[in-house]
Order: structure tokens, then C-alpha cells, then sequence
């Protein structure tokens, strides 16, 4: 009473001195319904690779590991680093960002890809000739063997905070500079 997913393999012999038809079925349900989520699974990868907004990218390692050519882009990472996704597939990571030597992101590509563990990046400025700003990066090893970082642009959050630890300093200063007595009370 239930249906089946089956592969069918003939092969035409003699029996019995008449041609007849071989028949073998092989049950591949189990094949078919793995299938399916593989597909449901890859849809849902590659709906959160679209919409997140953190930036996304995944490389491949070339020259063992010394260098990574870039594979895939999110449309965050797009953003974030100034770059068209068609332009710079294929190309070494090295080429695209010149200064992730400096950064100090590729030697943790270097190390996710030898150790498979993952590593946090912390904040830190990237600078080259094209970009700049203040990054954070995960970085993974995935069961392929490409690397993919997922990671944010924080240049706004940290001007904030740069620019707040220069207000304090001028009040600071002001307040300390103040010839007259300057006190705070409150209601009690």
C-alpha cells in the first residue's frame, strides 16, 4: 500500500530456450528522500548567502596554502568591500586585497586551512590602496577544503567610539582647565 522510488535494470537472456527479459528492481527511496533535503539544504545556504548582511566569501587554496583564489561573494560582501562579485571571482585574494598580508588575515587563512580549526580575527583596519576600514572576521575550514570567512564592517561603530573618546578627552580636559570650583549634586 505505499509507493517506492525504484531503478529499474534489464537485460534481455534465454530461458528456458525462449528470450525473455531480466528484470531487477532496487528499492532508492532512501536515495530519493536524501536528495531532497540535500536540495532543501542547498536552498537554504544559498538564501542566507543572499540576504545576510555580514559579508560572506569563500576561497579555495592554491600554492598549498600560501595563497586563495576567491570562489564565491555574497552581495553583503559586495558592499562592504567595494567589489563586484563577477570581477573578482577567480582571482587571487592576494590581487583583490592586497593588504591582507598586513591585516593579518592571511596567515589566519593560512592556519584554518593547515589546522581545520576555526579562528576569530579580531577587529582590526584594513587598509590598501582601494579600501579601508575596520573589520571583524570568522574564518572556517569547510568539508570541501575552501576556506569562507564570514565577516562585518564596524568603520562606523568604531568612528563612533573614536569620536566619543575624543568628546570625553575635551570635557576632561575643560573640567580640569576650570578655575572655578565645579561640582555635581543630586537631589539627596
Amino acid at each position: 500500500g505505499k509507493t517506492i522510488w525504484v531503478e529499474r535494470y534489464s537485460k534481455f537472456i534465454l530461458y528456458k530456450g525462449n528470450p525473455a527479459e531480466f528484470i531487477t528492481l532496487v528499492d532508492i527511496t532512501d536515495r530519493k528522500k536524501t536528495e531532497k533535503e540535500l536540495i532543501k539544504s542547498e536552498e537554504r545556504y544559498h538564501w542566507l548567502f543572499k540576504i545576510m548582511n555580514s559579508g560572506m566569501a569563500v576561497y579555495e587554496a592554491i600554492d598549498d596554502g600560501m595563497d586563495y583564489i576567491i570562489k564565491d561573494f555574497n552581495k553583503a560582501s559586495e558592499k562592504i568591500d567595494n567589489a563586484k562579485k563577477e570581477e573578482i571571482i577567480g582571482k587571487k585574494v592576494t590581487e583583490v586585497f592586497p593588504g591582507i598580508k598586513e591585516f593579518g588575515l592571511l596567515d589566519v587563512f593560512q592556519r584554518v586551512w593547515r589546522t581545520r580549526n576555526p579562528e576569530y580575527h579580531p577587529i582590526s583596519q584594513y587598509k590598501d590602496n582601494r579600501l579601508m576600514g575596520w573589520r571583524e572576521n570568522n574564518v572556517y575550514k569547510l568539508p570541501s577544503g575552501e576556506i569562507a570567512t564570514v565577516y562585518n564592517d564596524i568603520t562606523e561603530k568604531k568612528k563612533a567610539e573614536l569620536a566619543l573618546k575624543e568628546s570625553e578627552k575635551k570635557l576632561r580636559f575643560i573640567f580640569n582647565s576650570v578655575a572655578d570650583a565645579v561640582f555635581i549634586l543630586d537631589m539627596n
